[in-house]
């Protein structure tokens, strides 16, 4: 027959386990609270970069059309409620990796600013069209600008047999 343990030998033993159960359920609160965390933090970088990641989806839709289209490219279709520029023209830029770069440059002399402001706004929703450039200049007469933009776009270039 064995012999009976001490006490403090079990109640040491009782608080070790204890103790062991304790910090392994610390360790595996704080590791699913980490996770937790790096879920939240990934969730609010896709929330900050919504925009950025709705631009790349308009782009990759433009760049598909533009493929689909393989036909070369007009100059943009303005709005019927913006101005028609006094001056324009469109120029193809040389050609890297299967695509050629397209501008279109206009100016407007003089435009209200309210109405400069409003053909930005609409000229920077064309689909296949992105600004990639332009430049406002008050006017000595209150409350007129002078407009000038830069459009670009791509078109796919045929390969020469």
């Amino acid at each position: 027959m064995s012999r009976p343990r001490p006490a403090w030998i079990v109640l040491f033993g009782g608080v070790a386990l204890f103790v062991a159960m304790m910090a392994g359920g610390f360790a595996a609160f704080r590791a699913a609270q980490a996770d937790f965390r790096a879920v939240r933090v990934r969730e609010g970088a896709v929330d900050r970069h919504q925009a950025d990641f709705d631009q790349f989806a308009r782009y990759l839709m433009a760049e598909e059309s533009l493929r689909k289209a393989q036909a070369p490219v007009a100059e943009p279709a303005l709005p019927p409620d913006v101005l028609p520029p006094s001056t324009h023209a469109l120029r193809r830029l040389v050609e890297k990796d299967g695509w050629r770069q397209v501008d279109w440059e206009a100016s407007w002399p003089s435009l209200k600013t309210v109405k400069a402001f409003a053909v930005l706004a609409r000229v920077s929703k064309l689909p296949e069209w992105r600004v990639a450039d332009f430049q406002m200049t008050a006017l000595p007469e209150g409350g007129s600008v002078s407009l000038s933009l830069r459009l670009t776009t791509a078109e796919p270039v045929e390969p020469q047999p």
